[in-house]
């Protein structure tokens, strides 16, 4: 597992050892399943869904393409930072930074089904006695 994959989940340097090595299992066995992927007959092709932080792998995405995984389904929140404060994602990327994220997949060769998610913001929570509550319709 990369490094900077370690750091973004808090393990590295011993910090969480049992998540680490539950992480380390996980991994192992998607190897394992692509490995036998690679196996199947050649006319196989096969498609899922990933995370954006599947690009910071690129081991990953090699045995995805040895595995012939041709496609990925892939959400994408907003492609604006303000976007993604609304939704409070502020931590994922947008703009410049989206781009470059998004062309790791095709450098890979793995072609990308992008979904917009959208989502409809709640009004501001307010304390249960301001709510006005509607009675349930009569039957």
């Amino acid at each position: 597992m990369s490094e900077a994959l370690l750091v973004l989940l808090g393990v590295a340097n011993g910090c969480n050892t049992a998540r680490l090595n539950e992480l380390t299992a996980i991994r192992k066995e998607r190897f394992d399943l692509m490995e036998r992927l690679a196996r199947l007959p050649d006319d196989m092709v096969f498609f899922t869904q990933i995370t954006m932080e599947a690009a910071e792998d690129t081991e990953f995405l090699d045995a995805m393409k040895a595995a012939r995984i041709k496609g990925a389904l892939v959400g994408v929140e907003s492609v604006t930072p303000s976007g993604l404060k609304d939704v409070y994602k502020d931590f994922n990327l947008a703009g410049d930074k989206l781009i470059e994220r998004l062309q790791t997949f095709r450098q890979h060769r793995l072609f990308l089904d992008c979904r917009a998610i959208v989502r409809k913001l709640s009004p501001p929570l307010q304390p249960l006695r301001k709510r006005q509550m509607s009675p349930l319709p009569s039957s």
